[in-house]
């Protein structure tokens, strides 16, 4: 994947879903159950397996606990300490990640404040360490890379890029943040594996970028990773439309105002870029927001519809 993406110029990120907390209250606990009806009713599963086990196989030497974790129900009073053996190995785990693969974005699948199940905030801090020196070191001392958690305090919003997962900002945010949604379910789920359209998608990226956001879109594959030709005709829609509209996008920054009726707005130096979510009827657009004497913006010089060649009749009044 690291290949392939560089090989084109796309970054690369990668995503962390095995954090202490859920590992071990949610995702661990399951491997020491067993069938409860059928041939294998009360056979363990794989997490009893124990290094002894690996004896003449392909494994032998390796200890299973290092994968399963130790035995142990979801219930356990385990404490995720930072010296706690399975938090070090996590540890080593994100750190094995980050110098083999160099991510250009890292994104924990979990959050900083209650509610929460990680809730380990100075492990955090440690690991954005780690990943930030480390991008100053390959990029010739510059930090290049971004770092996603949720549930962000607002003191820890300049440190890394807070997520909301399929959800949005309710207003500009002075700090850049992200949503991350799908196409469909997360994984290919048969039998609507999509569930969304190229159009809907490219409103909620427009009303996004308006309130500093980024979007992070997930396209369900298939197990052997092809991708149906739905989500295909999707994802190339919403590539022509930016290759149209692009530039009210890529590099903005909010403009003070984030949106007027349907119109979403974003701003690159002196040009307003006024987005609307759907034609307007008979072909007239109006704003009040850049009208004359705004707080906001002074006299209008010259309008333009991306896409479109020349300049558009506009008045800009009261």
């Amino acid at each position: 994947w690291a290949q392939s993406a560089r090989k084109y110029g796309v970054p690369f990120g990668v995503t962390v879903h095995a954090c202490p907390g859920p590992s071990w209250d949610v995702f661990m606990p399951v491997r020491y159950g067993s069938d409860s009806s059928g041939a294998l009713a009360g056979v363990h599963y794989d997490g009893w397996v124990t290094a002894a086990d690996g004896t003449g196989k392909w494994w032998q030497g390796l200890d299973p606990v290092n994968l399963n974790g130790p035995v142990h129900q979801a219930s356990s009073s385990y404490v995720h300490s930072d010296s706690s053996p399975f938090v070090r190995q996590f540890y080593y785990r994100t750190d094995d990640l980050i110098t083999k693969y160099q991510p250009d974005l890292l994104y924990f699948d979990n959050g900083l404040a209650a509610p929460d199940d990680w809730n380990m905030p100075d492990q955090a801090k440690v690991m954005a360490a780690n990943y930030y020196n480390k991008s100053i070191q390959w990029n010739g001392g510059k930090l290049n890379v971004v770092l996603n958690l949720k549930r962000v305090p607002a003191n820890w919003e300049q440190g890394l890029v807070a997520d909301l997962e399929r959800t949005t900002a309710s207003g500009i945010q002075n700090y850049p943040w992200q949503t991350d949604t799908s196409l469909g379910d997360w994984h290919y789920h048969a039998p609507d594996p999509i569930t969304t359209t190229a159009p809907k998608v490219i409103q909620e990226l427009v009303d996004i970028v308006s309130n500093n956001g980024n979007l992070l879109l997930n396209v369900p594959q298939h197990g052997d990773g092809h991708l149906d030709q739905q989500a295909i005709q999707i994802v190339q829609d919403i590539g022509s439309w930016l290759k149209v509209n692009g530039e009210a996008i890529y590099g903005t920054r909010p403009f003070a105002v984030s949106k007027e009726g349907t119109v979403r707005y974003t701003r690159n130096g002196g040009i307003l870029y006024a987005i609307s979510l759907s034609w307007p009827q008979n072909n007239t657009l109006t704003l009040t927001t850049p009208k004359k004497g705004s707080p906001y913006i002074g006299n209008v010089t010259r309008v333009e519809l991306l896409g479109h060649s020349g300049t558009l009749s506009f008045t800009q009044d009261s």
